[in-house]
């Protein structure tokens, strides 16, 4: 028998098709994988039994990387292939079966999934520092199951000369390992070595080069105090030592980062216990191959913070900490650095920086060195930040390790759809059939050079997905950007009301159709009323909402000032709640 298998899902650039070819050859079917426009198609043949325990075993086995979200399965005529009949006969199996992988074939629509990219695995990780190793500390080590995926790709289909590892021209040992099936680094994309490979050094602030192992140089500063920019897979970081109160102290006044929290990143997971309280489902994430930035409470046998500097998250009872996730953060806790600090750099509502020009203009005045590659990144993506609550995930934002993974929803949409966001902390979706694909956080448009991030973001987003919206949705306030953004595209344009967008994407992530009484603590929304709303209670579902009660209505004194300047709603209400005698019993906080 022969079955024809249609998949998608993330199943490209992950291993997938050695994977199957893996498989058919240990089952002794004939038939081929590729790669189309829509994910990957396996033909398979051979006696039903082994067929069908091929098809059982396909979903149980898959690569770390790999998701399938959709298999359809059709009966194909017999063939009763032989390696003779194909030019790639050294592909077929051990028993003389002919299983091949095929070159990838794409029409016009193209429609595969974009892989997020990864930490790097382990197998890589045990490479990277062993002795004799031929990859033993090379800072750019990755294999099908690991890597960057996203922030390197350029178009697609995902293969080499499509990402920004064009210029890099593999060396036989990678081309073998690259070309072989039954390799894991068979078509890795970033695949390389310190003789073919991207390089690393360590520069100052005029980008003269710091002679010496950059590794060790740049541990050896960050121990004794020093501020290094780290150029990593998504953008750079500034990093410092978090347990160094008087460097973490001048980081937060060269970036003015006044007093939110910083990100920390521990040398492992034995290290994130002693230092917080960890769930199964926070532990889980740390440990995945998205490697966000989790939010856990501090441990309270820890007073003194575990070590971390007081100015790492002064009056906060909980730690934004991740693991290593670039084979460059291993090698630097190798060289001995303590928990660092790794926060994005860019300055306070800047975009990330992620370009070598732009770092070293940018941010000559705060970092002491610079710790850079000549691997370029074409797409520009922050840390992921979740925090676990019941043993559930949740995200605040969704950035490097998920995105551009689509979101599977219940219901398909009758139309493409572009939704652009709102103005603060903007995301764009890109919504076809029943999935949504989300872009990375985008940030705060206000400032001009985030908003042309944005346009420039969604623009490669829609081209990276093929994709042709036929109408724009976005927030119902007339004078955000994003709005403006949306009417200047000449589609049809739909506004969305800024709190029921809220409770909608609520009820997309659960899978919920049936009306539910949403409560949204969100701050302002442009209401249908023209008014400013606030925290709403709305009787909503994904077609339409009722209000059914919120906050009494007040004065927002200054407009939009009242959001970044909170003395403005606080005497308003003061004014409200005494009305005729508000002068008089003005507090002294405000005279």
């Amino acid at each position: 028998m022969r079955h024809r298998l249609d998949i998608r899902g993330q199943i490209q650039g992950v291993g997938f098709r050695p994977y199957v070819y893996r498989l058919a050859c240990e089952y002794d079917l004939a038939g081929f994988v590729a790669n189309n426009s829509n994910g990957v198609v396996i033909e398979i043949e051979g006696p039903a039994g082994s067929v069908s325990a091929f098809e059982a075993a396909l979903m149980t086995h898959l690569p770390p990387l790999a998701r399938i979200t959709e298999l359809v399965r059709t009966a194909r005529p017999v063939v009763a292939s032989t390696a003779a009949q194909h030019v790639h006969a050294s592909n077929a199996n051990h028993a003389g079966a002919a299983f091949f992988i095929e070159p990838s074939e794409f029409s016009a629509e193209r429609r595969p999934e974009v892989t997020p990219d990864a930490a790097l695995c382990a197998d890589c990780l045990r490479e990277l520092l062993t002795p004799g190793d031929r990859r033993y500390r090379y800072p750019f080590i990755n294999c099908t199951n690991c890597g960057p995926r996203y922030s390197i790709i350029i178009d697609t289909p995902y293969d080499r000369p499509r990402t920004t590892m064009a210029d890099f021209t593999m060396c036989d040992a990678c081309a073998r390992e690259y070309h072989d099936p039954r390799d894991r680094r068979f078509h890795a994309q970033p695949n390389a070595c310190a003789k073919c490979g991207p390089q690393l050094r360590l520069c100052r602030p005029d980008r003269s080069a710091i002679e010496g192992d950059p590794i060790e140089l740049a541990a050896g500063m960050l121990g004794a105090g020093a501020i290094v920019a780290i150029k990593g897979i998504g953008g750079f970081h500034l990093a410092c030592d978090a347990t160094n109160e008087d460097a973490v102290v001048r980081l937060r006044r060269l970036k003015l980062r006044d007093g939110k929290p910083l990100a920390v990143m521990v040398p492992d997971i034995e290290a994130a216990r002693r230092l917080c309280v960890l769930d199964a489902a926070a532990e889980a994430e740390l440990l995945s191959p998205a490697a966000p930035i989790v939010l856990v409470d501090r441990r309270s046998s820890t007073p003194d913070g575990g070590g971390l500097a007081a100015a790492v998250a002064p009056g906060c009872r909980t730690y934004g900490v991740m693991l290593p996730y670039a084979p460059v953060h291993h090698l630097l806790f190798a060289a001995g650095c303590r928990p660092l600090v790794m926060t994005s750099a860019n300055l306070a509502d800047q975009p990330l920086t992620y370009e070598d020009d732009a770092a070293f203009g940018e941010m000559s005045g705060v970092a002491d060195a610079f710790l850079v590659h000549d691997r370029p990144i074409h797409r520009p993506i922050d840390d992921s930040v979740v925090f676990a609550f019941r043993d559930r995930l949740v995200m605040i934002r969704r950035a490097r390790g998920y995105a551009p993974r689509p979101v599977r929803l219940e219901c398909a949409a009758t139309a493409s759809v572009l939704a652009v966001g709102a103005e603060l902390k903007a995301t764009a979706c890109l919504l076809r059939g029943r999935d949504a694909i989300l872009s990375e956080h985008l940030g705060d448009l206000k400032r001009p050079e985030t908003y042309r991030n944005y346009v420039r973001a969604v623009e490669a987003l829609l081209k990276l997905f093929d994709f042709r919206p036929e109408c724009v949705a976005h927030d119902l306030h007339p004078h955000m950007l994003s709005t403006q953004f949306a009417r200047s595209l000449g589609l049809p344009a739909f506004a969305v009301q800024h709190h029921h967008a809220h409770i909608v994407s609520v009820l997309a992530e659960h899978n919920v159709q049936q009306p539910v009484i949403g409560i949204c603590c969100d701050g302002v929304g442009y209401g249908t009323d023209k008014a400013a709303w606030g925290c709403e209670i709305l009787r909503a579902d994904v077609t339409g909402f009722e209000r059914v009660g919120h906050l009494e209505y007040f004065p927002l004194i200054g407009g939009d000032a009242a959001a970044r300047q909170t003395w403005r709603p606080a005497l308003a209400l003061w004014r409200q709640a005494h009305c005729d005698d508000w002068r008089r019993r003005l507090p002294r906080a405000f005279e």
